[in-house]
C-alpha cells in the first residue's frame, strides 16, 4: 500500500502528539503503584483505623479521622473527612457553600469490595492532593466525608472468598439485623415502645443505624453513594413502594435526576453499562431499586425522604468477597476509581446560596426550597446555606420560611457547565404572613372604597340623589346632536383636554367604513389594572334612538370635570375602567339624522338594512333541572370564548356585529348598559325563550341578580322606577322575553358567551326628540348612569394564584354553585362576578390544576367580598396523587354498579371511524366506532377535549362542563371536523406572505445602504413645515395634530411624567395602532434622553410626519406601517430640553441632566458582567438576565429608587414587547452597541455580549445608509462608523445594556452628529443625513427567526416560553399570542423553546439568511412532573453519542491504542530500571519513596514490626512514607527521597 509523504508526517505527528500527551510523568506512576501495593488484600479493622489515623496525621490540614458512634461489640464507625483546607471559620462563605458528599461501604459485612474501594480513594486523593490539579479542585470545593465500613462486626465475620453465601456470612451486624432493613420505611409504623407507645423515629433499631442516622441529619449532606456488592448495576430511589413488590417501579420526584445520576457512574465505570455481568440484565447498567426488588427500610430512601441527601447505591462485584489473589482488588480500583471521582463531581450540579433576612442579612435555617414541578424540597441549613440538585433547564423556585413573606425567581437557567460550582442563586427574604399576594390591608382598603362607592349609588336611589348630584359640576356646552364628526372632534376634543384619564381608540368600523369610537376613562386608560373591574355603556345600536348616543358623550364629560373634584366620581374612575361607546351604528344615525321626521325606518338599521340586534348569534335555550329557569345548550356557554369562533369570517356577521364581538371578548367587561329608546325600562335577559315554553318569563340563571342591576338604573331614574311612562313595567323594569322575544340580540349573546352581565336600558319614551328637550333626558337619566356602573362593586372578587409559585392562573372557571353561569379569570388571575345578596359556595377549577372550593361565602348588598383561590398543581403522574384518584374513581365505579343508574357516558356522532377522543391531562384516547358514534366515560368536572382523524384538523372544545345530572343520556357533544393536515395554527400561506413582504423591505433596506438611497428617498413624499425647534408645548400640539389627522394609524400616549410634571409621549404608527397583533414585531425609537442632545428629538418629530404622509402612497412606508409596530418617543428628558432651549450657548451643561441633575443614562441599573466560557464574550451575572427578572415590580415599586424618568422607561420597556430599539444621541457620529460596561478588571478594550455578530449588523445598517457615518471620518474617528460601546469608554447604569440584559430588546445607541445643539437652519441637514438610516434600521427587524410556540394538543398559544439560541447567552420570550422574534445575523443555528410545566424542544440546523426572517414554530408537550420523557431522551442521546464515538471514530482508538502502547512501554521502562539496580545499597523502594507490602521472613524483622492476625500468624508489613503536609512539604522530594522508614504502625 502506497503511503504519501504527507500522511506518513501525519501519522508521526499523530504518534508524537499521543506521546506527549499519554505519557505521565514518573510521580504519576508511582502514586498508583502505591495504591495498587495497597490493594495487594484486604484490611482489616485494627489495619483500617490505623492507616486512617496515619494517613490524617501526615495530612492534618486535608483530612482528619472521627468516628460517628459505635458497633454493639464497641467498634468504631470511623470516617475520613477530605477538604482542602478543613474549616476552621464557621462564617467563610466559601466554607459554608461547599456542597457535602459521602460515601458508605461495606453496609453488608461481606460485600467487602466496597470497603477496600474507599480505603483506596482515600489514600489516592491524599497522594494527589496537590500534584493532579482535578483532585485539587475537587478537595477545594468539596467537602468529603468517607466511611469505609458501617458494618465492622459484619466484615470481621465473614470469610474472604465467600461470594453469595447466607446465614452466617457476615452480611448482618452482631445482632444479626440487617442494617439496610433498619432504617425507617415510610409504609411502616415506627417501632412500638414496651408501653405500647409509638417510638421516635431513632427507637428499636440498631446501634450502627442509628448513629447513621443521626450523621445524616446533623451534617446536611448534599450526594451519597452507599457501595453494596453482587451485582453490577447502579440502583436509584425509590427502594420501595406501597405494593411491597418487586417489578413495582419506584418513581420518585427527581426521578430523572436520579437516573442521570445513575447513569453518571455507570458509563464511567469500565464494565456496569455493559451489562454483561452476573447474569442480570440491567439496561445501561441501572436500575430502579423498587423496579428491581422492594427494599423496605433501606438507607437510600431515608436519605430522600428525611434529609436533603440524593444517595444512590451502587453494587460493585458479582462476588460478594473474593479472594484478593489474582489482582482482583486493583482491577475493580481500575473499574471504579473514574466513575467514582466523576460521581462525586455531580455534588455541583443545579443551584445553591444563602437564604437571609432582607434587613439584618442573617441566615434562615429551615426554609424550604422548592421546585416547580417537582415535589420534593430540601431546606436551608447552617447560616442559611442551601443547595438542590438539579439537572439543565428552566425552573421556578420558591422559597419559603416561617414569619417570612415567600419569594420566587422565575425561569432560573440552569446550565451546569461549571463543574466546580452550582449555579449561586441567593434568596433575601421580608418579615410577614405570606397568606397571599394580596394582603389583608389591601383587601380592607378596596372594601372600605366599594362601601363608600355603594352607599353613593344608594343615594342616588333616594332623595339625597338631589343633593348628590347638585354637588356635581355640569358641562357648560348647550345640548346638541352630535353628526359623526362632530362627535368624533368632541371626542378628540376631551382625550386631549385629559389626557391623563382618557385614551381613544376604534374598535372597527361601521359598512360605510366610519369608525366604531370607544372612549376609556381611568386613572390607568392604557393599562388593564389587576384586581379593578371593567364596564362599559354602548348607545345608538339602532341609528334612530339617539338619547342614549347624547347621554353618554355627555357623560364623558361630566366623569372627566369632575375627576380629583368630587368623592364619588373620583374613586369611580379610580377604581373602575370605564369603556364608552356612543354609536354602534354611526351609518344609521347619519341616516335618521338628515329626516325630517323619524318614524320607525331606515335609520334604525345599518347600512346594509340590517337590525343590529338582531344579527348577534342566536342563543338556542333549554330548561334547566329548576324549571323555571332557563339555560344556554351545551354549544353555547361562556367557557369557549376563543376569537375565531365567531370573527374570522367577515362575511358572517355585520362588521358592526363583528367589532362589537371581538371587543366583548377580549376585554374583561364585568358589567354592560346597552342605550336603546322608545320606551321608559330596564330589560334584562333572557330576551329568547325555550322553544315551545308557555312561560312569559325567561329567566336566566342569574334572573336575581339581573333584577337588583336593572333597580339599580331604574330606582336611580327619577321616573322610571314608578313605571308609567310610556309603557307599564313594575318597578321600572322587565324581563326581555316577557315583554317580547328577540332572537340575535347583544345582551343574551353577551351573557352566554362571555363573563359580562348585560342589561339593554330604554332610556326614554321618544326614539329622536327635538333638541331642546335633551337636557331633560340628561337630568333624567345622569344619576342612574353613575349608579348602575356602581353596581360591579357587588358580589364576590378575587385573584386565583398557583399554590406553589404564587403566579397568577389565568383561565380559570369560577363557579357558582347553583347557578349555571360562570366567569372567567383574566390574565392577571383576578375575578369578579356580581351577586345579590346571599350565601353561597364558590368552586374554581381549570385544567391542570386541583378544583377548590370556598364554602358559604357571605355576599352583602355592600362591597364585594373578597375570595382567594390558591390551586395546586394537577400532576397527573404524581404516584400520590394518582394513587388517590384512582381509588376514587374505584369507589366511585362500585357506587355506580351497586347503585347508581348512570356514571356518564359524552356520546355523539363524528360520522368518522377510528378517530381519537383525547381529554386533557388524562392520557387514554378512545375511538370512535360505527358511524363515526363515541362514548367517553368521565367523572363531573371541567375537561378540554380533543378529537383527531387521519387526513382532517382537529378540533379541540375547551371547559366542557360535565354534571352527569341527567341520568338518563350522557352530555351530547358532537365534532364537525375539516379535511386538511394538521401541522399547525399557522399556515404555510401565511408565512409564505409575510416571507415575500419581509424580503421586499429587507431589499428596501439593502438599497438604503447603497447609491440606490437617493432613488428610493427622491419617491418619498417630505413634510412641508419648515424645520424648527420645538418646545415642549409646541412638540405635545404637533403629535396631537398628526394624531388627529392620522387616526387609524397613530395613536398616542404617555408612559408617565418628568420630575417637573411634564409627560413623556409616545407616538404608536401601525395600521393597529391600539393592539399587539400576533406575528408582528415591534420596534421603538427614544432620543433626547440627554436634554442638550435635540437633533435626535426633532428628526423623530419630523420621522413620525414622514411615515404618516407617505402611507399607502409609498410601497415601502405602507409595507413597514402594515407589518411592524412603531413606537416613537421624541423625548425622554423633556425637563432638561427646555432647560437647555433657554440657554444662548449650549457648552456640556446643566441641560443634559434631568431636573433633579442627574445623567438619566447613568441611572439605570447597573448591570454586573462576567466573563463567559467564550472568553472574549462577556455576559451577564446570573442574577442580571432577561429570564427571572423582568417582573415590573423588581424595579418600579419604589418611586424614590429610580429617576421619574427612568422608571417609566422601564416599565414602558418591560409591558411592550419590543425586539428592536435605537437610542438617539448627539455629539459624535457612530452607532454604539452593547456593552457598554465591562467585566471587573478586564483588560479587554472590548465588551462584547453574546449577540456581538449580531449587533455590528444592526449598528452597520445604521452607519451604511447614513450619508457620512459609514465613513467614520467625522467628529471621532471609527471604522465603519460604528463602535462597542465599552470600547469608546464605559458607562455604568446605562440604557442599552439594561434594554439588552432585561427584556427581549436588542438596543443600540445611535450618535447622529457631532453637533449636540446645532443652529436651527442646520437641522434640515441633519434630517437628510438620517432620515433612510432610521428606516433602514427599523427594517431590521424583519432579519433573524420569528414565530409562535403552541401547545401541542391545545393549540393554544403558550406565553412566556424562552427562546434560547445554542451558543448565544441571551434569550427572548414569547408574549402573550405565543409569537416571538430573535433579530440574529445569518449563520446556521439550534434553536431551543422551554418553559416551567412543558417538555422543552430543539430545532437544529435552522438557516437564517440576509433576507426575510426564518419562520420557527414550536409545539411544545405539557410536561408532568413525572414524565421523565425529554430527561430520559437527553441521557440516552448523550449515551448514544458517546457509544458511537467509541465504536466508529478510527480518531478515538488509534489515539486510544498509541496511549495504551506508550504507557506500556514507560512501565517496561521502569521495571527494567528498578531490576538493574536490584544490586545497589539503596533499596530502590526507598529511592522511590515508598516499601512495598511484601511479607518478610520473621528472622528479618524484630518483634516490634509484626502485627497480630486473625488467625494467629504474625505478618510484618512495611511503611508507605507518606508525605508531610508542613510547611516545607515537597510532594516531590517525599515521593522519590525516603524521608522516613518507620512503620506506620508503630
Amino acid at each position: 500500500m502506497y503511503i504519501s509523504s504527507s500522511s506518513l508526517w501525519l501519522i508521526l505527528l499523530l504518534l508524537y502528539t499521543s506521546f506527549i500527551f499519554c505519557q505521565r510523568s514518573p510521580l504519576k506512576v508511582e502514586k498508583d503503584t502505591a495504591v495498587y501495593e495497597l490493594l495487594k488484600q484486604y484490611h482489616r479493622y485494627n489495619e483500617l483505623n490505623q492507616l486512617l489515623n496515619q494517613w490524617a496525621n501526615n495530612y492534618s490540614k486535608i483530612a482528619q479521622v472521627s468516628s460517628i458512634g459505635k458497633t454493639s461489640t464497641g467498634r468504631e464507625l470511623l470516617v475520613a473527612h477530605l477538604t482542602s483546607p478543613l474549616p476552621v471559620n464557621n462564617d467563610d462563605e466559601f466554607q459554608l457553600l461547599k456542597p457535602k458528599f459521602k460515601w458508605v461501604a461495606n453496609m453488608h459485612g461481606d460485600e467487602a469490595i466496597g470497603r477496600e474501594m474507599m480505603i483506596a480513594l482515600i489514600y489516592y486523593l491524599l497522594l494527589n492532593s496537590k500534584s493532579d490539579t482535578r483532585i485539587n479542585r475537587l478537595l477545594t470545593t468539596t467537602d468529603i466525608y468517607i466511611m469505609p465500613s458501617m458494618n465492622p462486626d459484619g466484615f470481621e465475620k465473614a470469610v474472604e472468598g465467600s461470594c453469595d453465601k447466607v446465614g452466617e456470612s457476615g452480611r448482618e451486624n452482631s445482632h444479626r439485623v440487617d442494617l439496610n432493613r433498619d432504617f425507617p420505611s415510610p409504609y411502616k409504623p415506627l417501632n412500638s415502645m414496651a408501653n405500647g407507645k409509638i417510638g421516635d423515629l431513632f427507637y428499636g433499631r440498631q446501634e450502627e443505624t442509628i448513629a447513621v442516622m443521626k450523621w445524616i441529619l446533623k451534617e446536611n449532606f448534599v450526594l451519597s453513594g452507599n457501595l453494596h456488592g453482587g451485582s453490577v448495576v447502579a440502583s436509584y430511589p425509590y427502594d420501595e413502594t406501597i405494593h411491597n413488590t418487586s417489578s413495582s417501579y419506584g418513581r420518585s420526584p427527581d426521578d430523572s435526576l436520579f437516573r442521570f445520576l445513575a447513569h453518571t457512574y455507570s458509563n464511567k465505570h469500565l464494565t456496569m453499562s455493559k451489562s454483561l455481568d452476573c447474569g442480570a440484565e440491567f439496561l445501561d447498567g441501572i436500575t430502579n431499586g423498587a423496579a428491581w426488588y422492594d427494599v423496605s427500610g433501606g438507607m437510600q430512601d431515608f436519605n430522600y425522604l428525611h434529609s436533603n441527601a440524593f444517595e444512590i447505591t451502587f453494587e460493585l462485584s458479582c462476588c460478594k468477597y473474593p479472594l484478593a489473589k489474582d489482582g482482583t482488588l486493583t482491577k475493580e480500583w481500575d473499574n471504579n476509581r473514574e466513575a467514582l471521582l466523576t460521581y462525586m463531581e455531580m455534588s455541583h450540579l443545579g443551584i445553591k446560596g444563602f437564604i437571609r433576612d432582607v434587613q439584618t442579612t442573617t441566615g434562615i435555617v429551615g426554609a424550604l426550597i422548592q421546585i416547580e414541578s417537582i415535589p420534593h424540597a430540601v431546606r436551608s441549613v447552617q447560616s442559611g446555606a442551601y443547595w438542590r440538585l438539579l439537572l439543565p433547564g428552566l425552573y421556578n423556585i420558591t422559597v419559603t420560611a416561617t414569619g417570612y413573606l415567600s419569594q420566587t425567581k422565575y425561569n432560573v437557567n440552569v446550565t451546569n457547565e461549571n463543574i466546580t460550582s452550582a449555579l449561586r442563586l441567593d434568596f433575601l427574604l421580608q418579615i410577614g404572613n405570606d397568606d397571599g399576594p394580596i394582603s389583608a390591608q389591601d383587601v380592607s382598603s378596596i372594601n372600605s372604597i366599594y362601601n363608600t362607592l355603594s352607599n353613593y349609588a344608594k343615594k342616588l336611589s333616594t332623595d339625597s340623589r338631589h343633593e348628590l348630584l347638585g354637588n356635581l359640576i355640569e358641562p357648560k356646552e348647550k345640548f346638541q346632536y352630535h353628526t359623526y364628526d362632530s362627535m368624533v372632534n368632541k371626542l378628540k376634543e376631551l382625550n386631549t383636554k385629559y389626557p391623563h384619564i382618557t385614551t381613544l381608540y376604534t374598535i372597527g368600523q361601521s359598512v360605510e367604513k366610519r369608525d366604531l369610537w370607544v372612549m376609556i376613562i381611568s386613572d390607568h386608560p392604557l393599562v388593564h389594572e389587576a384586581g379593578e373591574p371593567e364596564v362599559r355603556y354602548i348607545a345608538n345600536i339602532h341609528g334612530d334612538e339617539v338619547v342614549g348616543r347624547e347621554c353618554l358623550i355627555r357623560f364623558i364629560e361630566y366623569l372627566c370635570i369632575n375627576y380629583k373634584l368630587n368623592d364619588y366620581i373620583t374613586k369611580l374612575v379610580d377604581n373602575v375602567r370605564i369603556h364608552i361607546m356612543p354609536t354602534l351604528n354611526p351609518d344609521g344615525f347619519e341616516y335618521e339624522y338628515k329626516q325630517s321626521a323619524h318614524p320607525l325606518g331606515m335609520g334604525r338599521l345599518n347600512a346594509n338594512h340590517l337590525d343590529l340586534n338582531r344579527e348577534f348569534p342566536v342563543i338556542q335555550l333549554e330548561s334547566s333541572l329548576k324549571k323555571e329557569i332557563a339555560r344556554p345548550k351545551q354549544e353555547f356557554n361562556n367557557n369557549n370564548n376563543r376569537l375565531d369562533k365567531f370573527t374570522t369570517d367577515p362575511n358572517k356577521f355585520q362588521p358592526e356585529v363583528r367589532a362589537a364581538m371581538h371587543w366583548s371578548l377580549i376585554y374583561p367587561f364585568v358589567l354592560s348598559g346597552n342605550l336603546h329608546g322608545g320606551s321608559l325600562v330596564a330589560n334584562y335577559p333572557f330576551d329568547n325563550r325555550v322553544k315551545d315554553s308557555i312561560d312569559h318569563e325567561s329567566k336566566s340563571p342569574d334572573d336575581s341578580t339581573f333584577r337588583m342591576l336593572a333597580k339599580s338604573y331604574s330606582q336611580a331614574h327619577l321616573k322610571m322606577y314608578k313605571g308609567e311612562a310610556c309603557d307599564r313595567f313594575q318597578d321600572g323594569i322587565t324581563n326581555g322575553a316577557d315583554w317580547y322575544v328577540i332572537e340575535g340580540g347583544m345582551q343574551d349573546w353577551s351573557y352566554v358567551f362571555t363573563s359580562n352581565m348585560e342589561v339593554t336600558i330604554e332610556v326614554g319614551c321618544d326614539k329622536f326628540p327635538n333638541e331642546n328637550d335633551l337636557q331633560s333626558y340628561w337630568d333624567d337619566n345622569k344619576g342612574a348612569l353613575l349608579a348602575f356602573i356602581t353596581q360591579v362593586v357587588h358580589g364576590i372578587r378575587g385573584f386565583v394564584f398557583d399554590s406553589k409559585t404564587k403566579v397568577p392562573v389565568s383561565g380559570v372557571t369560577i363557579h357558582i354553585h347553583n347557578i349555571e353561569h360562570n366567569v372567567t379569570t383574566y390574565r392577571d388571575g383576578d375575578f369578579f362576578r356580581i351577586l345579590s345578596a346571599g350565601v353561597y359556595d364558590i368552586t374554581a377549577e381549570r385544567v391542570g390544576y386541583e378544583s377548590e372550593t370556598k364554602r358559604n361565602i357571605i355576599v352583602t348588598n355592600q362591597s364585594s367580598t373578597y375570595v382567594e383561590f390558591k390551586l395546586k398543581s394537577n400532576d397527573s403522574y404524581n404516584s400520590g396523587q394518582l394513587a388517590s384518584t384512582i381509588k376514587e374513581i374505584y369507589d366511585q365505579s362500585k357506587e355506580f354498579i351497586r347503585h347508581r343508574p348512570l356514571f356518564l357516558i359524552i356520546a355523539g356522532i363524528c360520522g368518522i371511524v377510528g378517530a381519537l377522543i383525547q381529554i386533557e391531562s388524562i392520557p387514554h384516547a378512545v375511538r370512535s366506532v360505527q358511524s363515526g358514534a363515541y362514548w367517553r366515560l368521565l367523572l363531573p368536572g371541567l375537561y378540554n377535549i380533543t378529537v383527531t382523524a387521519t387526513g382532517y384538523l382537529s378540533q379541540t372544545k375547551y371547559n366542557v362542563n360535565v354534571t352527569n345530572e341527567n341520568i338518563t343520556s350522557a352530555l351530547r357533544l358532537d365534532f364537525l371536523l375539516q379535511i386538511g393536515n394538521d401541522d399547525g395554527p399557522i399556515s404555510t400561506q401565511d408565512v409564505s406572505s409575510i416571507n415575500s413582504i419581509y424580503n421586499t423591505l429587507s431589499n428596501y433596506a439593502k438599497k438604503l445602504s447603497t447609491d440606490s438611497r437617493h432613488e428610493l428617498l427622491g419617491n418619498l413624499m417630505e413634510p412641508k413645515e419648515k424645520f424648527q425647534y420645538h418646545t415642549y408645548d409646541l412638540m405635545v400640539n404637533k403629535l396631537k395634530e398628526l394624531n388627529t389627522k392620522y387616526p387609524h394609524i397613530t395613536t398616542l400616549y404617555t408612559i408617565g411624567q418628568s420630575v417637573e410634571k411634564r409627560d413623556l409621549w409616545v407616538m404608536i404608527i401601525s395600521d393597529h395602532p391600539l393592539v399587539h397583533e400576533a406575528g408582528e414585531p415591534e420596534v421603538r425609537y427614544i432620543a433626547n434622553i440627554h436634554g442638550d442632545e435635540v437633533v435626535g428629538r426633532e428628526c423623530l418629530i419630523r420621522f413620525i410626519e414622514y411615515l404618516c404622509i407617505n402611507y399607502k402612497s409609498n410601497d415601502y412606508i405602507t409595507k413597514l406601517v402594515d407589518n411592524v409596530r412603531i413606537h416613537i418617543m421624541p423625548t425622554l428628558n423633556p425637563d432638561g430640553f427646555e432647560y437647555e432651549y433657554k440657554q444662548s450657548t449650549h457648552p456640556l451643561g446643566m441641560g443634559r441632566l434631568n431636573a433633579n441633575h442627574l445623567d438619566l443614562n447613568r441611572e439605570f441599573p447597573v448591570i454586573q458582567l462576567e466573563s463567559s466560557l467564550k472568553k472574549d464574550i462577556a455576559r451577564p451575572k446570573q442574577e442580571f438576565n432577561n429570564n427571572n427578572n423582568n417582573r415590573l415590580d423588581k424595579f418600579t415599586k419604589d418611586p424614590n429608587k429610580f429617576q421619574p424618568e427612568v422608571r417609566a422607561a422601564m416599565h414602558w420597556s418591560l409591558i411592550y414587547p419590543f425586539v428592536l430599539s435605537g437610542n438617539l444621541h448627539g455629539g459624535s457620529l457612530v452607532a454604539n452597541y452593547p456593552f457598554d460596561n465591562r467585566v471587573k478588571e478586564s483588560i479587554d478594550h472590548e465588551s462584547k455580549s453574546p449577540d456581538d455578530s449580531t449587533f455590528r449588523m444592526l449598528a452597520k445598517s445604521y452607519s451604511q445608509a447614513h450619508s457620512k457615518m459609514y465613513k467614520g471620518e467625522a467628529c471621532d474617528r471609527f471604522q465603519d462608523g460604528i463602535t462597542n460601546g465599552a470600547d469608546w469608554y464605559v458607562i455604568e447604569g446605562g440604557m442599552q445594556d439594561w434594554s439588552y440584559v432585561f427584556t427581549s430588546n436588542m438596543e443600540v445607541t445611535i450618535e447622529v452628529g457631532c453637533d449636540k445643539f446645532p443652529n436651527e437652519n442646520d437641522l434640515q441637514s441633519y434630517w437628510d443625513d438620517n432620515k433612510g438610516a432610521l428606516l433602514a434600521f427599523i427594517t431590521q427587524v424583519v432579519h433573524g427567526i420569528r414565530g409562535f410556540v403552541f401547545d401541542s394538543k391545545t393549540k393554544v398559544p403558550v406565553s412566556g416560553v424562552v427562546i434560547h439560541i445554542h451558543d448565544i447567552e441571551h434569550n427572548v420570550t414569547t408574549y402573550r399570542d405565543g409569537d416571538f422574534f430573535r433579530v440574529l445575523s445569518p449563520g446556521v443555528y439550534d434553536i431551543t423553546a422551554e418553559r416551567v410545566g412543558y417538555e422543552s424542544e430543539t430545532k437544529r440546523n435552522i438557516i437564517v439568511t440576509n433576507q426575510s426572517s426564518t419562520y420557527v414554530e414550536f409545539k411544545l408537550k405539557s410536561n408532568d412532573s413525572y414524565n421523565s420523557g425529554p430527561l430520559a431522551s437527553t441521557i440516552k442521546e448523550i449515551y448514544d453519542q458517546s457509544k458511537e464515538f467509541i465504536r466508529h471514530r478510527p480518531l478515538f482508538l488509534i489515539i486510544a491504542g498509541i496511549c495504551a502502547l506508550t504507557l506500556a512501554m514507560v512501565f517496561g521502562s521502569i521495571v527494567v530500571y528498578l531490576r538493574c539496580c536490584a544490586g545497589s545499597s539503596i533499596s530502590p523502594y526507598s529511592r522511590v519513596g515508598f516499601r512495598r507490602y511484601e511479607p518478610l521472613s520473621q528472622d528479618d524483622v524484630d518483634s516490634s514490626s509484626l502485627l497480630p492476625r486473625s488467625n494467629g500468624y504474625k505478618v510484618v508489613r512495611n511503611t508507605h512514607a507518606m508525605p508531610s503536609d508542613s510547611e516545607d512539604y515537597n510532594e516531590e522530594d517525599t515521593l522519590f527521597t525516603s524521608k522516613s522508614s518507620q512503620s506506620i504502625f508503630a
